[in-house]
């Protein structure tokens, strides 16, 4: 019990440093999982880049380290990559990043890519990225959508 209780203390105080200082790795990821899910049909389309902003700056992780600015630069950076292969391939580097990251928060990046993934249908090419991102983050896509 005691150790259990001091796993979860230590656990929060980690969220809380990294929301105090700023997780870059995590928001890299994070706009980088929007930026290849809102390429991966062939068109950015202004309602992807509004809903990957939206899901972003709420982000628990994200939302207190980093200003809306800050977030939205990151977004077109990652968007501007996503536009080419190798920007696509320099994304999914970040994201491969997050493997060694505990599970919530490896859910929690592939949920962002979900909800992008959601606006609108969720085509053949939106699930095709999701997969990779999954298979990139070690969590199982489907349970993930389901719920």
């Amino acid at each position: 019990m005691l150790a259990r209780l001091f796993k979860t203390t230590a656990a929060n105080a980690l969220k809380s440093f990294r929301a105090k200082t700023g997780d870059t790795a995590f928001l890299n990821a994070a706009v980088a999982i929007a930026a290849n899910v809102t390429a991966a049909d062939g068109s950015i389309e202004q309602s992807e880049i509004d809903k990957s902003k939206k899901v972003i700056l709420a982000h628990p992780a994200i939302e207190p380290a980093f200003n809306a600015k800050e977030i939205e630069t990151a977004l077109n950076t990652a968007l501007d990559r996503a536009e080419t292969r190798n920007g696509r391939a320099t994304n999914a580097e970040a994201i491969e990043k997050m493997a060694s990251r505990d599970e919530a928060d490896r859910k929690a990046l592939f949920l962002i890519g979900a909800d992008v993934a959601d606006v609108g249908e969720i085509g053949d090419k939106e699930h095709a990225a999701l997969q990779r991102i999954a298979d990139a983050l070690g969590v199982n896509k489907a349970a993930l959508l389901e719920g």
